[in-house]
């Protein structure tokens, strides 16, 4: 509650009073260095349950959570989020279903590290959602192969306004009627168990192109099984497996395994290389299938790694969203309701949230600031919002998400960030914020190219990487050239003495020579107007003698951006446009089909309960037969001779363990007969068990 009290008090305060239910403030506060400046004080919001208390729970001690300081970090969340999981422990323990019906946690980076593993210890079922600023794009560290809900807060959770209001309080409605729903299951069923059927449960991987054999095969068996479909998406996989480890499922139909084509391939949609390690325990009939592994999946065709090129590829692409009058409507609403202060945008991160939050108290009587977390996710929905007319000026500080963008780190917003101030006609106040730092995930994310570089542990799903000249370089030209397009006033406000709160003296990332670098090229490269000769808008570039978090230097951007919007009047105006994302494919190779087959006949060998392997000998996915882009039999045939040879069959009589099989047939997976072969096989080997 250290940065985020009045937030948390609004979800607290919404759900007390809609839905009448007993709510526990819970503090995972670990005090680090982006909130030293930051007390706690009896004005602020009070917590139900003190963060000493969990970290009694912990075995730690309420006061042996080190300094506050950067390289105690990772231990000191390690200790607050165990603490968290020993609390929710309890709570399950005590037995009482009125004690607790749901979880709901807020933050950014630190505290989605520190609250998701709690969250993830919790049932399958259990009501938990997370509202963080992280909750666009890889997300898997968060969620691991369990139901956590991520919510995404669009803007950064630093304030209540417009946005963040809206956002926590559906957030907080979410949670109440998911915990409703949970109250009553648990009334006929106990709380470790997602719930009670009549019929048993079986697991089936599914992917666009096996839908239609998966379908056949659930009307297939549905009379007699309740049958619980796993999207083969990497988290699919792995939910499945940890579903069947404790004990959820009595058996498994696992047609669609290319998810381990992602993990031979390279691909984006692999559950890693554990896929498949649950069955060689597990005690419930198995049918397995070959279903899309021709593939390799990627994103965007321009995602494809180069040492591929080449190979085919088949882009899938998916239409979005149309214009929509109503989508509209409701966000000319959200302006109206704001219109007594014009609404600014202002990008933020952690390193960068002091001078964010001075900035904030300069200009919070005249202006509403809704702050966007620079996640990349952070970046495109402020543009977004300016585009469709929503935001009457701009304080891009935080302009990280570029950095990530040139060296390679996953908050990247794409090559297109910035583009959107070419034709905003509102004024702008850029600077430089975190542009000393790259992006990943954990340590061992980071590629392993960049080994020898200055690296920061940040928390245990971030780790930064200091920027070099060379990107600095890269950086100012990327910026430059967005720049020099700006139509609107706009200032560039360069923080000569640190970009970051961990680019000043004695901290990790503190470099003068590499921000000169930074600093030097921008000045070069951006063309300067006096807005007052007719050759267009002020266009500036203004060195400030502070570090980016110095009081100074927020007073410098309230006093340049009262300046842009003076005299100026504003325009409004609305641009919906049409969303298209898009999934490259790419056709698994011989090599890649041996090392597959390898792959699964290791795992397989060590199955102890009745297993069939099926191979669809015509064709394993709807893209995979005679007419479409991937149909190709010699390759194929690779795969199926190598299985066949690979696998170690059992007969099941024989006192040699339980049946194990290769069966093929004559059909291409997704043939009505194929459907019919699976429920017929899985029938049979019930019966085994």
């Amino acid at each position: 509650m250290d940065t985020k009290a009045f937030e948390i008090e609004c979800v607290a305060r919404h759900i007390r009073e809609n839905w009448k239910m007993k709510v526990l403030v819970v503090d995972v506060t670990t005090f680090d260095i982006d909130t030293t400046k930051t007390k706690v004080t009896p004005l602020r919001p009070q917590p139900d349950v003190p963060r000493e208390y969990l970290l009694k729970l912990n075995g730690s001690g309420a006061n042996t959570d080190g300094k506050n300081n950067v390289e105690d970090r990772r231990e000191k969340e390690k200790k607050m989020s165990d603490g968290l999981i020993n609390y929710c422990r309890s709570l399950i323990d005590a037995d009482d279903d009125d004690l607790f019906s749901g979880i709901i946690g807020i933050g950014g980076s630190c505290g989605t590290a520190i609250i998701t593993p709690a969250m993830r210890f919790l049932p399958i079922g259990f009501p938990k959602i997370m509202v963080s600023t992280m909750a666009s794009g890889d997300v898997g560290a968060y969620v691991g192969c369990t139901d956590v809900t991520l919510m995404h807060s669009v803007a950064d959770i630093a304030g209540l306004n417009a946005v963040t209001r809206v956002v926590l309080e559906n957030a907080g409605a979410a949670v109440a009627s998911m915990a409703i729903g949970w109250a009553k299951r648990t009334a006929a069923t106990t709380k470790d168990t997602p719930q009670i059927n009549a019929k048993p449960t079986i697991g089936m991987t599914q992917f666009g192109v096996t839908t239609l054999c998966c379908e056949a095969v659930r009307k297939e068996l549905e009379n007699d099984y309740e049958i619980v479909t796993f999207h083969a998406t990497g988290a699919g996989g792995r939910a499945m497996e940890k579903l069947l480890k404790d004990g959820h499922l009595k058996g498994v139909l696992d047609l669609t395994t290319t998810e381990i084509a992602d993990e031979i391939g390279g691909g984006v949609l692999t559950a890693g290389p554990e896929r498949l390690d649950a069955f060689a325990s597990a005690e419930v009939p198995m049918v397995m299938s070959l279903g899309a592994l021709d593939m390799v999946n990627f994103g965007g065709e321009k995602s494809v790694p180069s040492k591929f090129s080449g190979r085919k590829l088949h882009v899938h692409k998916a239409d979005g969203w149309a214009k929509r009058n109503a989508a509209a409507t409701k966000k000319a609403k959200l302006a109206n309701r704001t219109k007594k202060k014009p609404t600014l945008g202002m990008t933020q991160f952690g390193v960068t949230t002091v001078c964010c939050e001075a900035v904030r108290k300069e200009l919070e009587n005249d202006y509403e600031v809704v702050t966007f977390h620079a996640t990349g996710a952070g970046g495109r929905a402020m543009e977004k919002l300016m585009e469709d007319g929503l935001l009457s000026g701009v304080l891009d500080l935080t302009t990280t998400e570029i950095a990530d963008e040139i060296g390679g780190g996953v908050l990247s917003a794409g090559p297109e960030r910035l583009d959107a101030f070419a034709s905003a006609k509102v004024p702008m106040v850029m600077s430089l914020g975190a542009l000393d730092m790259v992006n990943f995930g954990g340590e061992k994310t980071v590629p392993s190219k960049l080994s020898g570089r200055k690296l920061h542990v940040h928390n245990s799903e971030v780790t930064l990487m200091r920027t070099s000249e060379e990107e600095c370089r890269k950086i100012a030209s990327f910026i430059a050239k967005k720049f020099n397009k700006s139509v609107a006033p706009a200032v560039l406000l360069i923080p000569s003495k640190g970009v970051s709160l961990i680019d000043v003296p004695d901290m990790p990332f503190y470099d003068p020579t590499v921000d000169a670098a930074l600093f030097d090229e921008l000045k070069s490269a951006i063309k300067e107007r006096s807005g007052d000769s007719g050759n267009g808008a002020l266009r500036k570039v203004v060195t400030i003698d502070c570090a980016i978090n110095d009081p100074e230097f927020a007073v410098e951007v309230a006093k340049w951006y009262r300046l842009l919007v003076k005299n100026k009047r504003m325009i409004t105006y609305f641009n919906i446009s049409n969303h298209n994302s898009e999934v490259t494919l790419m056709r698994t190779s011989e090599e890649e089909c041996r090392k597959i087959a390898s792959f699964i006949a290791k795992k397989f060998n060590k199955s102890v309960a009745p297993a069939v392997l099926l191979i669809p000998s015509k064709g394993v996915s709807l893209i995979d037969v005679p007419g479409m882009p991937f149909y190709d039999p010699t390759v194929d045939t690779v795969l199926f001779d190598e299985l066949n040879r690979l696998i170690e069959e059992r007969d099941g009589d024989g006192g040699k363990g339980a049946l194990r099989k290769v069966v093929t047939i004559d059909c291409a997976i997704n043939d009505p007969e194929f459907a019919v072969e699976v429920a017929k096989w899985y029938r049979k080997l019930a019966k085994l068990v």
